[in-house]
């Protein structure tokens, strides 16, 4: 082992705060006079600056911080105008999607229909968790986003071409209120993490 080598060891010794078995003066001189030396210490101490930006200080666990901020926002507002609307939307659009499933009602045919009850189903399950759980609002608020546009788009072209008349069409209104009621819901979750959110009931 080189000398260069014995004094690297040292140095990475001294930056995890370990033992650098030789006197840090020495090691201090040698570096104030060894080119390499100096970038072996200034590497060390850039990986040690890293880490420590990565890294809480504190080195404490904020796995349970952030459970804790979920739930005290899915308490933030306890029954809300929102959250109730979106309460019937969901019960709505179980209750017809299990309709379907069960093939009783439509003129689709049945494999077409039932898969159609299952997509239905598992959206209207995503709008109960949000019941369940309010903080869960800005999750669902894209798959919302988009079953209710192209519920919109296709009514729109439908009703245009004549092929389906409207009011068969509004059996569509419970996507586009939850829609809205999700959006309220993740517009007051924003607000509650900054602190000018709605207190509980």
């Amino acid at each position: 082992m080189s000398s260069c080598d014995r004094f690297q060891e040292a140095i990475g010794a001294i930056a995890d705060g370990e033992d650098p078995g030789m006197d840090p003066v020495l090691v201090e001189q040698h570096v104030a006079g060894c080119a390499p030396c100096r970038a072996h210490r200034e590497f060390v101490h850039s990986l040690r600056r890293g880490s420590m930006h990565q890294v809480p200080l504190s080195g404490e666990d904020l796995s349970s911080t952030v459970v804790a901020s979920s739930r005290r926002l899915d308490g933030m507002w306890t029954w809300t105008f929102p959250r109730g609307v979106l309460a019937i939307c969901a019960v709505v659009i179980i209750v017809s999607a299990v309709a379907d499933l069960l093939g009783s009602t439509g003129d689709l045919d049945l494999h077409d229909q039932r898969h159609l009850g299952a997509f239905a189903l598992a959206y209207g399950i995503a709008l109960a968790v949000v019941v369940v759980r309010p903080a869960r609002a800005r999750t669902v608020l894209p798959i919302s986003i988009v079953v209710a546009s192209a519920l919109l788009v296709t009514t729109i072209i439908d009703v245009i071409d004549g092929e389906v008349p409207l009011s068969r069409e509004l059996s569509h209104i419970p996507e586009l209120i939850s829609l809205l009621a999700l959006w309220a819901l993740s517009r007051a979750g924003l607000r509650a993490r900054s602190g000018g959110g709605p207190r509980a009931q």
